[in-house]
């Protein structure tokens, strides 16, 4: 399949909460609310058939105020359900990685979402601690 990956929009944000809210636990999921809230220090981007059918989406924030103040971090990769397996976080990781190119990275996994670790840990992450019910992955340039 085609696939395109654009920047996501504030307008997206209400698509975005709709089609991964179920995917996530509820203290795991960025909200549209919370997004917006912080739009000015997040990129976002929605990989996409060429219908514009979300497959997934990539999102990153600049700095974290306890793990990571200064690098990127990388808030949410997301495929839904029926595109698993199947590369596609590959190609969101590429773009994350990008924007976020000469920069200490940091994500924040829970430890029963084995699928996001080891996309994590495939992407060069290395485990580094723990903050509030998450496993801290960190990875420097």
């Amino acid at each position: 399949m085609k696939t395109c990956i654009r920047e996501m929009t504030i307008q997206d944000l209400s698509k975005w909460q709709v089609l991964a809210e179920s995917e996530f636990m509820p203290a795991d999921f960025c909200t549209a609310e919370y997004l917006a809230s912080r739009w000015d220090v997040i990129k976002a981007w929605v990989l996409a058939d060429c219908k514009d059918k979300w497959i997934g989406c990539g999102i990153i924030k600049f700095g974290h105020d306890v793990i990571n103040p200064n690098g990127v971090h990388f808030l949410e990769i997301c495929i839904f359900p029926e595109y698993r397996g199947k590369g596609y976080a590959k190609q969101l990781l590429k773009v994350m990685n990008e924007h976020a190119h000469g920069r200490k990275k940091s994500a924040c996994v829970h430890p029963s979402n084995t699928a996001s670790t080891a996309t994590i840990l495939g992407n060069g992450f290395l485990k580094t601690g723990t903050y509030k019910d998450w496993d801290v992955y960190t990875r420097e340039n």
